[in-house]
């Protein structure tokens, strides 16, 4: 028995350069129940959720992907059929430098050094 092709749609996650956060949300339309597989490579990073009654889905990624270019591949199935939509991308920035904690890290150092200064040539 031969399967028939599922509808699947998925919607855009990526700007007019192609370009998407470190953690898009993908979202688009299939049969209602459809399980949906999404996956993106390189990084290999990705999930599976249910299409509701009425067809549609979303899925936010919980890991961060990596900056660079990209392939997702989205798989609708269902017992009697399925469907696969790919994509390419370039993800940037990547989550950034936490600068607040680098100030603050440095910060701590200092004071814990001057302590340490002073409390040698208090006691000399």
């Amino acid at each position: 028995m031969a399967l028939r092709s599922l509808p699947l749609t998925v919607g855009s996650f990526a700007d007019s350069k192609g370009q998407s956060g470190a953690t898009p949300t993908i979202t688009g339309i299939s049969e209602p129940d459809a399980k949906i597989t999404i996956t993106v490579y390189p990084d290999g990073i990705g999930g599976e959720v249910y299409a509701d009654k009425n067809g549609k889905w979303s899925y936010k990624f919980t890991k961060k992907l990596t900056p660079g270019s990209k392939s997702i591949l989205v798989v609708a199935t269902k017992p009697d059929g399925q469907a696969q939509v790919s994509k390419t991308f370039t993800v940037v920035g990547g989550g950034g430098t936490n600068w607040f904690g680098i100030i603050l890290l440095i910060m701590i150092l200092i004071a814990v050094g001057f302590g340490v200064y002073v409390y040698v040539k208090s006691n000399q």
